[in-house]
């Protein structure tokens, strides 16, 4: 098997879920790529168990089919007796056999209704249901193309075809299904195609409930053996016991900003509670909007090298964010390495902050509007200056602005010599992220130096507008803490 066709098994394997209906439901949208099935909000293709992908091998195509190059525009209508009509959403994929030669189809965006249609038959009626997303990835294809008017098959290129049945639709009362394609004049060769049928999950998983469950609203939270810290911003002398709580320290590029805060009506908190929280403001004029740090060994006389953090976020109502930036995540740094342009050895210092990302501009995109988050990582892993950004890949990580949401994190440094460090991130209670194998450091005198409550924008660039995130109800634990109890 060649280089190619190894690359297109894998992705294909990327988008197989087990028919069980485990895992993510599937977020696919225009701006599907070969990485995500929403490149706009960053989500990955649907998984089984968090990355345990369905081999290729194990999924029988539908049917083969061959493409002549004859010159001509021509329709064709490929009969589907394998379908499987058990869900609504149906995802085709179309790949080639042959190393050589690219197939090209119209999409749905090609004038005079050539859209790929999927023609369904009842004992009384018939239904032509047009795509309502077609594209085409490949690796390393740069620009997506779900508004493209050509759907080009062969030669690493997949195409991807994805159908919503209509809800008066009777699925059980359906006895036969057919693909109606239309071939544009121009070929680049002959092509043996395969239409497969890939199995979209449903979403499954729910919400996990921690030491949080024990205490309604975080009311004596700080109490429970496993809590460091806890912090909801209603003491009238938070701004007197800031310097024992949390130390501020100066940014390497920016004065730290002087803490400010709203009352919970004016931030629109999620509970009809009297109280306060904290505000990140974003100016044009800076990049750090808020630096605050929880420092380990000043509280505690030690460092661990594993610890949970918890929080609540909130992104202003009309937020429109211009680029990216950090946010609240665990720090190693020493002031020495892992932040800044200063790279991770292994030996001086590693970090592992929150990461936000410019507001989802494509008024095409269900998620319009919204903001995608991730982590910000300074690994012990290569020459990198700076850090890498990770999405965290889910639709819950692309915030919706003025909804509050509970952020979960967990790190676990990796032992020295072995890639064992874990992350695990929760939002609203549902796991949304595990990635393990990582490797922060390769000693054990670097541990988790802090909790870093960090809102920065950028890099270097400054916002063009101004926004403002609100925090709240705090938590940093050495077990799973889990949204608050309303």
């Amino acid at each position: 098997m060649n280089k190619q066709s190894n690359k297109t098994m894998f992705f294909l394997s990327l988008l197989l879920v087990m028919v069980s209906g485990q895992g993510y439901a599937l977020n696919m949208d225009e701006s599907a790529s070969y990485t995500y099935a929403s490149d706009d909000a960053r989500i990955y293709w649907p998984a089984e168990d968090f990355g345990q992908w369905l081999a290729f091998a194990e999924h029988k195509p539908l049917i083969h089919f061959k493409v002549e190059d004859r010159n001509r525009e021509r329709p064709m209508l490929l009969k589907l007796p394998e379908l499987h009509l058990t869900q609504r959403q149906l995802l085709l994929a179309m790949r080639a056999n042959k190393p050589k030669g690219v197939s090209l189809f119209f999409s749905k965006e090609a004038p005079d209704l050539k859209a790929p249609t999927l023609l369904l038959y009842t004992d009384s009626d018939e239904y032509y249901v047009q795509a309502g997303i077609d594209t085409y990835v490949k690796p390393n294809l740069r620009k997506v193309q779900g508004t493209a008017e050509t759907l080009r098959v062969g030669e690493g290129r997949i195409a991807l075809l994805h159908f919503s049945l209509p809800g008066k639709l009777a699925l059980e009362q359906i006895h036969r299904a057919e693909l109606l394609l239309h071939l544009r004049a121009e070929q680049e060769g002959e092509n043996e195609i395969e239409l497969l049928q890939l199995s979209v999950g449903e979403e499954s998983a729910g919400a996990q409930s921690g030491l949080a469950a024990s205490y309604p609203q975080d009311k004596l939270i700080g109490q429970h053996q496993a809590v460091y810290y806890a912090e909801n911003f209603d003491s009238q002398s938070w701004m007197d016991s800031l310097s024992e709580k949390l130390g501020t320290q100066e940014s390497t590029w920016s004065n730290a900003a002087t803490l400010k805060y709203l009352t919970h009506q004016q931030a629109g908190y999620f509970l009809p509670s009297e109280g306060r929280s904290a505000v990140a403001r974003f100016t044009p004029d800076k990049n750090l909007a808020l630096n605050l740090d929880y420092y380990f060994a000043k509280h505690h006389g030690n460092e661990p090298e594993e610890a949970y953090v918890r929080y609540y976020l909130k992104l202003a109502e009309g937020a429109d964010i211009s680029g990216g930036g950090k946010l609240p995540g665990f720090g190693g740094t020493y002031n020495k390495a892992g932040w800044g342009g200063r790279p991770n050895d292994g030996y001086q210092g590693w970090s592992a902050r929150g990461a936000f990302m410019g507001t989802i501009d494509n008024p095409q995109s269900p998620f319009h509007g919204h903001m995608p988050i991730g982590s910000y990582l300074y690994e012990a892993i290569d020459e990198r200056k700076y850090g890498r950004v990770l999405p965290w890949g889910h639709p819950l990580a692309a915030l919706a602005p003025g909804r509050w949401v509970c952020i979960e994190q967990h790190l676990k440094l990796n032992t020295p010599g072995q890639n064992d460090g874990l992350l695990e991130v929760w939002i609203d209670g549902v796991k949304i992220l595990i990635r393990d194998q990582l490797i922060f450091r390769h000693t054990t005198e670097l541990k988790i130096e802090k909790i870093w409550f960090n809102f920065y924008f950028g890099g270097v660039e400054k916002p063009k507008r101004a926004f403002d995130m609100y925090l709240d109800n705090i938590v940093i634990a050495s077990q799973y803490i889990g949204p608050m109890q309303k």
